[in-house]
This record gives structure tokens, C-alpha cells and sequence, in this order.
């Protein structure tokens, strides 16, 4: 029906109404994450990886950054994700100035514009092809406030997950290019044109284009029109002509093989079976041919592709099914974006707010408008487009996805709304759906108020946080801006601080949040899980690793599942880590909780750490007063040298004990204490790695060793930088001063 004026501009009052609320509950806390010196903070690791290639991109442009030796030290990364997005937001930031705080400014606001573009584009493809006003302010309310797609939006999580929903729509609309039956000229440029775009932006846009080609096959076959399956075929001929040239030119050095994790001629395949499978279509004279032909070229592609050279492709196929499904992988099976949405844990509450009513209401409006279209009563063909899309409906289960679920939602929302402008009850429509989003207060209240984590305030960030002393107050790395040579050494962190240190601190660092797709991922996680000392200097040798950065909140058992799965893929040698689990024994604990000095655990003594010596911890997680954790830091870097050996003579069997007291920048006081036993011929060999009446890093030694034999002090040994570095051996005699 159509709409008066008054009521049209009460539907832009509602829109605008509707932008301003989605900008409101995203940018409100904004102040919370200003860095002192300009720009922004971020709190998604994502955030540093993109603002990496974003900051690579303006140095080298126009030139495309496509590798860099300061991710997945000391190998390097090279272009495993899609260029469009990093490179299309250098451009914005090179109009802006191209400066660091112009850069992250504009990429901290991005999120929030992003879903402003979304909802206005979901608001006119809603409008469209339900043909109904109403429609699209329900579909704009409910993309703009749905709690999943708000969490992915946010501007302190800067990632292209902002723009997923927009590629999304951007396919689901090319229908309605369609006039009288056929795909318009336009139609099957712009067709060829989506489908390379949409997954040069994100490569997990093979799941749209799946659903559109399954909206060109379903369209032409009920509708009984053969030259429509033509157009949408050429259409898919241009894209994957498009994808082919890409392929050749090989801009990244990977594209020319066979693989579903990058853009490759996987994707050439995938387009042109479509395109093909669509041509057959318009071939064909009846609908059972068609069955007859695809079905059995389909069994021959299976049969090829399980026994013969396109076997690969088959494995690429399975990968991308078992990355969605993650069971068996350490890394995926805890990787929080990966876990379902209606967890035990959670509560089916939780999840109802967080995908909000209209998930639910999904399967209803799917019933009812089948029934509709079944029984005459629907001719618009937007419905059945609708109807083809409901399988983003499932991917509301994982949280990694579920904004992706929240397009649904809002094109649920814009079908109900149709239904009621149809029945003349047009204003029932937005108060309806603002009445079902409030069950989402909960997560519009958290991110109106979202600030920091402690742990980042009072310890990562900042001019007195470990990544500004990592930057300032370690020796500088070369080719930061080019880093297509390797730089000087490398720093060991948990990967999900990787990004962060080779765009803050501007060091490179050994893993990254890419996990087992680069190097570094297990090499991290059985340094921290490896309980013999042994294994944990191979791990800082072979990545070339000079500091150490260790962090209290750390999930321990999770590196040493990795570790264990390293072992067995032939990543890490065999006995990195122990074939139990062992915490307390693990060097991130010996690291934490002792400084790397001798440890008593379950009433054993743990050796101490010889090659690695703390030189900066960040604000203390508890005050010494606080007997839980007395002195424990935030974070703590360590600084992995040779070390001094010391060698001595004294009784067979004797007990040796080397001490040195030490005090920390922050004016923490420990010692650093080492054990050994000499033997039957009374001679003794022990590693340190202190040097004796300087500062190492922030950390002060107070004056020089003292060395016990059984419970007397028998001397002391002066040890010198020197020594430390080159590993010189020193020889002490008792009662030498």
C-alpha cells in the first residue's frame, strides 16, 4: 500500500532517530580509550594487526605491503588475508595526513561510520524487496542495535567484522536488479564486479556466494526462466575471469595455488562451477534433465576429487568445515570468538538478548512466508530470496559469526513490518521492534560503559607500560616500515600480544594472532608449557629471541594442549613438554611467580632459569601486602642471554649456592638464587645470567654474588656485563673475596 507524505517523513525522523541511537550507544565511551599523546588505544587484537597493514600500506603506497619479518618472527608473514580492506582504509588515512594519530582516529571511528553505512543500506534493500516502508525501519533498528553486530562494531574493536553485514547485503541485493524477468545489463556487471570485491575484503565470502548462487538457481527454476540462469551465468563468468586475472597477476606471490585460505584459483574453480552449473540450466529444455546432468557431473567431481588430482581441492573443502567446527583443536575449541552462543554456561537468556527476539522469531516468519508464496497468496519474489538466505540464520550458534545472524534478524524484522503495513498498521511496526531489542539493554549498557582492562591501563599500555619500555628502552630493530629484511631479534609473548608488540612496541614479534596459520604459534606456546630449561633455549635460539614478555593472566594449559599438538604435527622436536601437565614446573610459572630463581614447588626444588634475567616489570597485579600474589607484576620482561658459567672446586657432593640480590625498577627487592652439587671430583659448573653491581634494564644488582657451600657463606664473585653476554667462564676459589 502506499504511504502518505506525513508518514514517509515520520519514516526519516524514525531513521534518523535510529542512526543517532546506533552511534550514541557505540561511541559514548570514547574518552575511556584516548592515549595521552594523541590518537586512540584499542582493545581487540585484531585492531593492532589491521592498524600493522594499514600503517605498512601508507608507507608503501601506492605499492601494496605484501610481506612482513616483524609478524611470525623470525620466518615472517606474508599475505594471508584479504588486501581490499587494510589498503582501502591506508587510502582514507593518507587523505587524512597519513600521521599516527590521524591514522588511529580514523580507524577508531570506523566501526561506528561502518554500521551507520550498514543500516542505511540495509534499511533501502529492506524497503525494496519487501516493498513496504516499514519494512525498512525495522530492518535498520534492529541491525543498528543488535547486540552481536554492536559487539563487532564497536570502535575500540577496529576490524573488518564492522563491514561483514554490508557484504552480505551487497550480494542478497543484486536481485533486485532484475526487470521484467531478466538480469539488467547493469545487473551482470555489477554481479561480476560483487562477487571478486566481497571476498577481497573477506575471505569467508565464499559462504555469500554460495547463498547468491543458490538465489540465481532457485529464482530461474521457479520462476521457469532460462535466460534469467543465463544472466546470473555470465555474471559469474566475469567474476571468475576477474578472480583469474588476479590469480595471474599473483600480486602476493600465493595466489597461484590451490587453497581455500587465500585467494587462489580454488576460488576461479568455485566461480566458474557456478557460472557453469547455471549455463547448464538454460541449456536444458525440462528441470529433470537439469537434476539428471548436474547430479551426475556431481558424482563424477566427487569421485575426482576423493581419488583423483582434484583431491586437494576436496581437502581445501574440509578445512574450511573443520576451522567452523574447531573440535579437536586446542587453539579453536578456546578461542573465545569461537564459542557457541547458547553455551550451558551462559544461559538461554544470554543468548536470547544477545541475538536479540527477532533470531527466534526466524523460523515463524520463514513458515509463514513459504506458506505464502506456496499458496499464491506472495508474488513478491523478495520473499523467496529471503526465504534462500535463511542459512545465515545458523550462524548466529558461534559468536564469531553471529552478527553475520544478525542480518537475518534484521531482514526477519523487515518481513513482520511488511506484513503490518500490509494490514494498514504501519506505526505498530517500530514500536514493536523497539520493544523486542530491549532485551538487549544489558549489552548496550556495557558498551556505553566499556573502558579498558586493568591489566592494559596499569600495565600494557601507556607511557608506563611494557609496550612504550619495549619501544624506548630496548635496542631498536631495523626496517619497521619495510620490513621485507630481517630485522635484529625477536620478542617471545603470548600470541595474542603479538600484534601489539610489532605495532607499539615496533619490535617484531615470534607469534601472532593468526595462530597455527604462521609461524610461531607453537614455538610460543611450548616455551612457556616446557618444564627441561634445555627446551626452552632451543625455542628462544631458533626464533632468534632476545626478550622474553610474560603476563599474569595467562591460559597455561592451553599452551601446553598446543605444545602437545605441535609435538605430534612434527612443529616443535619431541620432549618439548612433558607428557603430563606440569604448572607449577612450567617456565612461565618459574618466570611469574619466581623471577626465573630457584623454585620450591610441591617439596621439590626447581632449578633455576640460567639464561634469562628479569629487566622490567609493569604495576603489581597485588601489593606485597597482598599474600596471595606478593609483587606480582601485570607483566615482566626478561631478557634471554648466554650467561656466565661459573666453575669451582670444593668438597665431593658438596651443595653450592650462588646469591645475588637484586631490586627491581618499580623497587621491588628478590634474589636471584641458583643451586648445584659438585662432583665426585669435587669440581662444580653453574650458569648465570646477572652481571654483578649494575643495572640491567631497569633492574639494579646490589652488589655481587654470594656463594654458600652446604650453609656457609664462603666467598662472594663479581660477574661483568661482559661475561654475561659473551658467556665467558669465570673460576671461583673459596674464601676468594
Amino acid at each position: 500500500m502506499k504511504t502518505s507524505p506525513a508518514v514517509r517523513a515520520a519514516g526519516w525522523g524514525v531513521l534518523a532517530l535510529t542512526i543517532l541511537a546506533s552511534l550514541t550507544v557505540r561511541c559514548l565511551p570514547w574518552a575511556n580509550f584516548r592515549a595521552p599523546g594523541g590518537g586512540f588505544y584499542f582493545y581487540s587484537l585484531d585492531s593492532y594487526d589491521h592498524l600493522r597493514r594499514v600503517t605498512l600500506n601508507l608507507a608503501s603506497f601506492p605499492a601494496l605491503a605484501n610481506f612482513d619479518y616483524y609478524a611470525a618472527f623470525p620466518k615472517g608473514l606474508g599475505q594471508i588475508w584479504s588486501p581490499v580492506f587494510d589498503y582501502g582504509l591506508a587510502l582514507l588515512c593518507r587523505l587524512a595526513g597519513g600521521g599516527r594519530v590521524a591514522t588511529e582516529t580514523l580507524c577508531f571511528f570506523f566501526n561506528p561510520a561502518a554500521a551507520v553505512l550498514c543500516l542505511l543500506a540495509v534499511f533501502f534493500i529492506a524497503r525494496a524487496t519487501f516493498k513496504s516502508q516499514a519494512a525498512g525501519w525495522a530492518a535498520a533498528m534492529v541491525l543498528a542495535l543488535h547486540p552481536a553486530y554492536l559487539a563487532y562494531s564497536l570502535p575500540m574493536n577496529f576490524d573488518h567484522h564492522a563491514v561483514e553485514p554490508l557484504l552480505a547485503l551487497s550480494l542478497f541485493a543484486l536481485p533486485l536488479l532484475e526487470r521484467r524477468g531478466r538480469l539488467t545489463t547493469a545487473g551482470i556487471i555489477l554481479t561480476g564486479l560483487a562477487l571478486p570485491l566481497v571476498i577481497l575484503i573477506w575471505r569467508g565470502c565464499t559462504v555469500y556466494w554460495g547463498l547468491f548462487f543458490l538465489t540465481a538457481l532457485i529464482r530461474s527454476l521457479t520462476a521457469n526462466n532460462r535466460p534469467l540462469a543465463q544472466d546470473y551465468a555470465l555474471g559469474f563468468g566475469v567474476a571468475a575471469l576477474l578472480v583469474a586475472a588476479y590469480c595471474l597477476i599473483d600480486p602476493f606471490g600465493n595466489a597461484r595455488q590451490m587453497s581455500f585460505a587465500v585467494i587462489s584459483w580454488f576460488h576461479v574453480g568455485v566461480l566458474a562451477a557456478a557460472g557453469l552449473a547455471l549455463a547448464l540450466l538454460r541449456l536444458c529444455r525440462s528441470r529433470r534433465l537439469f537434476f539428471l546432468l548436474a547430479g551426475g557431473l556431481l558424482a563424477i567431481i566427487a569421485v575426482t576429487a576423493a581419488i583423483g588430482p582434484l583431491a586437494g581441492v576436496a581437502r581445501q573443502v574440509l578445512s574450511g568445515i573443520s576451522f567452523l567446527r574447531g573440535k579437536g583443536d586446542p587453539w579453536l575449541d578456546t578461542n573465545s570468538e569461537l564459542r557457541g552462543v547458547f553455551r550451558t554456561q551462559m544461559g538461554l537468556w544470554y543468548a536470547a538478548s544477545y541475538l536479540t527476539a527477532f533470531w527466534f522469531l526466524s523460523p515463524v516468519a520463514l513458515w509463514h512466508g513459504f506458506n505464502r508464496l506456496k499458496n499464491g497468496k506472495e508474488t513478491n519474489g523478495g520473499v523467496l530470496t529471503f526465504i534462500i538466505w535463511s542459512p545465515l540464520l545458523f550462524m548466529g550458534f558461534i559468536i564469531r559469526y553471529s552478527h553475520i545472524a544478525g542480518v537475518f534478524s534484521a531482514l526477519t524484522a523487515a518481513y513482520f513490518a511488511s506484513l503490518f503495513e500490509e494490514k494498514g498498521r504501519i506505526w505498530q511496526a517500530p514500536c514493536l521492534t523497539a520493544l523486542l531489542l530491549m532485551p538487549g539493554w544489558p549489552h548496550y549498557r556495557e558498551a556505553m560503559t566499556a573502558a579498558l582492562p586493568a591489566p592494559m591501563r596499569y600495565g600494557l599500555y601507556g607511557q608506563d607500560g611494557v609496550l612504550a619500555w619495549l619501544r624506548d628502552k630496548t635496542p631498536p630493530t631495523s626496517y619497521w616500515l619495510n620490513p621485507v629484511r630481517r630485522p635484529e631479534y625477536g620478542v617471545l609473548a603470548r600470541w595474542s600480544l603479538g600484534a601489539k608488540i610489532y605495532q607499539l612496541a615496533r619490535r617484531p614479534a615470534v607469534a601472532t594472532g593468526f595462530g597455527w596459520e604462521a609461524y610461531g604459534f607453537y614455538q610460543e606456546a611450548g616455551f612457556w608449557a616446557a618444564v627441561d630449561e634445555s627446551k626452552a633455549q632451543a625455542i628462544i635460539r631458533e626464533a632468534k629471541i632476545r626478550y622474553v614478555l610474560a603476563q599474569a593472566v595467562h591460559d597455561l594449559h592451553t599452551d601446553y594442549l598446543v605444545a602437545s599438538q605441535g609435538q605430534q604435527r612434527g612443529k616443535l622436536p619431541p620432549g618439548t613438554v612433558p607428557p603430563v601437565f606440569d604448572p607449577q614446573g612450567a617456565v612461565h610459572t618459574r618466570l611469574m611467580m619466581a623471577d626465573g630463581s630457584l623454585m620450591k614447588s610441591g617439596g621439590k626444588l626447581l632449578p633455576a632459569l640460567s639464561t634469562l634475567r628479569l629487566v622490567h616489570e609493569s604495576d603489581y597485579l597485588a601489593t606485597p601486602a597482598n599474600d596471595a600474589a606478593p609483587g606480582l607484576s601485570y607483566y615482566k620482561v626478561f631478557e634471554a642471554v648466554t650467561g656466565a658459567m661459573v666453575t669451582g672446586r670444593a668438597a665431593p657432593g658438596e651443595r653450592v649456592i650462588l646469591a645475588l640480590d637484586l631490586q627491581t625498577g618499580r623497587g621491588r627487592r628478590f634474589s636471584y638464587l641458583t643451586l648445584t652439587y659438585t662432583g665426585p671430583d669435587g669440581q662444580f659448573s653453574v650458569r648465570v645470567p646477572y652481571a654483578t653491581g649494575v643495572r640491567q634494564g631497569d633492574t639494579q644488582a646490589l652488589g655481587d654474588y654470594a656463594v654458600y657451600l652446604g650453609q656457609e657463606r664462603k666467598g662472594s664473585l663479581a660477574v661483568s656485563e661482559s661475561d654475561v653476554e659473551s658467556g665467558r667462564t669465570l673460576s671461583w676459589q673459596a674464601g676468594r673475596p
